[in-house]
C-alpha cells in the first residue's frame, strides 16, 4: 500500500510516466527481488529468508503492475516470471500462513502474466495464466483475487474472440461477486460488470448488455465517492478501462458513433496506459470502418490507423500488431482502388 500511494500520479497528468528517473526508479524496485534475493527463472532460490523474500516480492509485482502502463511489456512479463520458481516452492514447504502469502502473489504474478501475455506471446497463454492465477488466488483464501482472475479470464477469452467462453467466464465472476459474505470495494464490481457487459454485447444479448453496463458505470461513480483505503493495483480497472468497454459494449451493439466517441475518449482523455491508447485507436479504425449508420469516412480512418500502427510497433504488442493488419485489411476492401490506403502498407513492419 504504501508502494502504492508513491507511484500513483500527484497530479491530474497520466499516470503514464515515461520520465527517466521514475521509471528507472521502478524497473529498480522490480528487479530488487531478482538482485537481492537471487531469484531465478529456472529453480527455486533460497539465499534469503523467507519472509524476507516474499516482502521483496510482493513490492516489486506492485512496481510490474505500475511498469506495465508504459512501454516495459517485456521487462515486467520476465520479472515476475522469475519470481514464481521460488515463490511455488514456497506453498510447498513454508508455514502455513507463508504458503499463503507466497499462493496471493503467485496469483498476483499469473494476472499481470495474462494481462501481458496477448502482447508478448499469444492468447492461449493469457487464457491459462488466467486459469493459474484462480488456483493460486483459491488456495490463499482471498476472495477478492479469485473474482478478479475469473474477470480476467473473461478477458483472456475475449481478446481470442471465444466468446461463449468469454461470458460463461464473467458470468462466473459475477456469481462470485454476488454472493460471497466478504466486503468489497466499488471497483471491483464496475470491473466485473464492465467485463459482463462486453461479453454478453458480443453474444447478441443486448438489453442485458446495456444493464451490466449500466451497473459498471453506477458502482466506479460509487467507487469516486467513496472514502476507503485504495483498492489493490491487481483490480486492473480504471475510469478507461470503463471507457473502453462501454466502447466494445456499444460496438458489438451496432452502436457506432456511441461507440466512437467513448473509444476516442480513452485515446485523446483518458489513457494513462499506452497499451490502451493503442487499443482505443484502432477501435476507433474498426469502428468506422464498419459502421452502418452513415458514410465511412476515409481520411478519420487513416488519421487514426497511423499512430496506432506507430504504438504498436513501438510498443512490440503481437495483439496489437495483429489488429492493425486487420485493420488494413478491412480498409482495404472498404476502399479497394485507394492509393492512399494501399500505400499504408509500408507501415506494417514487425520489428
Amino acid at each position: 500500500m504504501a508502494i502504492m500511494l508513491e507511484l500513483e500520479p500527484k497530479d491530474n497528468n497520466s499516470v503514464n510516466d515515461d520520465s527517466i528517473s521514475r521509471r528507472d526508479a521502478i524497473r529498480r524496485l522490480a528487479s530488487l527481488p531478482i538482485e537481492y534475493c537471487g531469484l531465478s527463472l529456472f529453480m527455486p532460490v533460497f539465499l534469503r529468508p523467507i519472509d524476507e523474500i516474499l516482502v521483496q516480492c510482493a513490492a516489486g509485482i506492485t512496481a510490474c503492475w505500475y511498469l506495465r502502463r508504459g512501454k516495459d511489456l517485456a521487462f515486467s512479463f520476465d520479472a515476475v516470471s522469475r519470481y514464481i520458481p521460488t515463490l511455488q516452492e514456497i506453498t510447498a514447504t513454508g508455514s502455513t500462513t507463508q504458503c499463503k502469502d507466497a499462493a496471493d502473489l503467485l496469483a498476483q504474478c499469473f494476472l499481470l502474466k495474462s494481462t501481458l501475455a496477448k502482447h508478448i506471446t499469444n492468447n492461449n497463454d493469457a487464457i491459462t495464466y488466467a486459469q493459474q492465477a484462480e488456483v493460486y488466488a483459491t488456495a490463499s483464501g482471498n476472495v477478492m483475487l479469485e473474482i478478479v482472475a475469473l474477470r480476467k479470464q473473461d478477458a483472456a477469452y475475449y481478446y481470442a474472440d471465444h466468446w461463449d467462453q468469454s461470458l460463461q467466464a464473467a458470468e462466473k465472476a459475477k456469481h462470485r461477486l454476488e454472493t460471497t459474505r466478504v466486503p468489497l470495494p466499488p471497483l471491483l464490481y464496475s470491473y466485473v460488470y464492465a467485463g459482463l457487459a462486453s461479453s454478453r454485447a458480443c453474444v447478441g444479448q443486448k438489453q442485458d448488455a446495456l444493464s451490466s453496463l449500466k451497473k459498471a458505470h453506477v458502482a466506479f461513480f460509487e467507487r469516486q465517492q467513496s472514502t476507503d483505503e485504495m483498492p489493490p493495483v491487481w483490480i486492473d480497472h480504471s475510469v478507461e478501462n470503463l471507457v473502453l468497454n462501454d466502447g466494445m459494449t456499444h460496438l458489438y451493439l451496432g452502436k457506432y458513433q456511441e461507440a466512437f466517441d467513448s473509444f476516442g475518449q480513452v485515446a485523446d482523455r483518458y489513457a494513462s496506459s499506452e497499451a490502451m491508447r493503442i487499443e482505443a485507436l484502432i477501435n476507433q479504425v474498426m469502428t468506422e470502418v464498419s459502421r452502418e449508420d452513415k458514410p465511412r469516412n476515409m481520411e478519420t480512418c487513416i488519421d487514426l490507423w497511423i499512430p496506432g500502427t506507430q504504438g504498436a510497433i513501438a510498443l512490440q504488442s503481437e495483439q496489437w500488431f495483429n489488429e492493425v493488419r486487420m485493420a488494413y485489411t478491412a480498409m482495404r476492401a472498404a476502399w479497394p482502388s485507394e492509393p492512399r490506403i494501399k500505400r499504408l502498407r509500408e507501415y506494417i513492419v514487425h520489428w
